[in-house]
């Protein structure tokens, strides 16, 4: 595995500009990469890291060589520190992240694009919430405090740093602020906005943009996708490599689910309670993953709409199925009504996630789904 920047996919002008950070002797010593899933904030920092701590780098990039480069790609560099958001191991009077640190490694030496549920998967089998508890922050300080086995920098990764409460916040606050020298903090948040302002304060802040559709379809036409497929799996990613990677190794990831959206637009919208109860009975037995995926396609669906309905067919991806659909769906899509529709459908998401009864959540949003579906303008 490489953690070089060129790794990285896209992200350009991210790139260019810590680069350029460094060149101009202004790496800061706390950074926060901030980017939705799937945009590759943490590739960015594991790049960045390999850079930092190379010993013959290049222009644009780490030199790959040096014994800094192969131990980085191998998470092995003794100056490289994470932490993350874990569990309490049952029976232990305090966890750390550490103790995590097998599966984590395992992880990143196949990807730094997954998301918080797939980490959860991989290191639990139950519905474990995770924490930043005290402690780790008092850990991270001992990480940071210990000398340079290279004599060079020390980098400590936080990711996912905006699940950090409140608590945890105010003890990193000071090592933040000075921290020992040659250390450099590199914080990978998904929404910043849940940071305290006083952490924020400390960082400097570097935004990372969704992926651009074409360079997902580059990316997976490189690992012998289809460009047919790749094409579909980069639209309905919305930029995330991590949901374009799922797409794209399922040979059904929309199978079937264009057909049952489209009869369960037509009985929101018919208020068909009957039809609805069956659907939810078929929605509830699916399971917690193509629940998800479900919820997804059908974003992207009213997304596709409102675009067909606003800026043109050119800027539009669906299937010949799904245009036969939207010629009579899309009308009932439009600036009135999108904002909720999204909202709504994004919400029942975010408890499928949380393990909300299926059943119960399919019905009450379809209920919803009615009322807005008839929504013409606001009286």
């Amino acid at each position: 595995m490489s953690f070089a920047f060129q790794s990285v996919i896209g992200q350009s002008t991210v790139k260019r500009r810590l680069l350029h950070s460094y060149k101009e002797g202004r790496v800061p010593h706390a950074l926060l990469l901030n980017g939705q899933e799937g945009a590759g904030g943490l590739g960015l920092a594991l790049g960045l890291a390999r850079y930092l701590l190379c010993e013959n780098k290049g222009e644009e990039d780490s030199c790959g060589q040096c014994k800094s480069c192969r131990a980085v790609d191998t998470l092995q560099h003794p100056d490289l520190h994470f932490s993350f958001p874990f569990f309490n191991l049952s029976g232990s009077d305090k966890t750390f992240s550490d103790d995590f640190m097998e599966p984590w490694r395992k992880i990143l030496l196949s990807t730094a694009y997954f998301n918080t549920e797939y980490w959860v998967s991989q290191i639990t089998k139950e519905n474990k919430q995770l924490l930043f508890p005290v402690h780790e922050a008092n850990n991270i300080a001992k990480k940071v405090f210990l000398k340079s086995f290279y004599n060079g920098p020390k980098v400590m990764i936080i990711w996912m740093a905006d699940m950090i409460k409140e608590d945890t916040s105010n003890k990193l606050l000071k090592i933040l602020e000075e921290p020992p020298a040659q250390t450099i903090f590199i914080l990978v948040t998904e929404s910043m906005e849940q940071m305290l302002p006083t952490v924020l304060s400390r960082v400097q802040q570097v935004h990372v943009p969704l992926l651009q559709q074409q360079e997902i379809e580059a990316e997976l036409i490189k690992e012998e996708i289809t460009p047919e497929r790749a094409q579909l799996a980069a639209a309905f990613a919305n930029g995330n490599w991590w949901k374009a990677q799922q797409f794209a190794e399922n040979d059904h990831f929309n199978e079937g689910l264009d057909a049952f959206f489209q009869q369960w637009m037509r009985m929101c919208y018919k208020k068909d309670l009957f039809q609805l109860t069956e659907q939810s009975n078929t929605f509830h037995g699916w399971g917690r993953e193509i629940q998800k995926q479900f919820f997804e396609y059908a974003l992207e669906q009213v997304r596709q709409n409102l675009m067909k309905n606003y800026v043109g067919q050119d800027l539009v991806q669906m299937t010949p199925g799904e245009w036969e659909f939207a010629t009579k769906f899309s009308k009932f899509i439009n600036h009135f009504n999108v904002e909720d529709l999204m909202n709504a459908i994004a919400k029942a998401n975010y408890h499928v996630v949380r393990n909300v009864n299926g059943k119960l959540l399919f019905i009450q949003l379809s209920l919803d789904m009615h009322h807005m579906l008839r929504r013409n303008d606001y009286v």
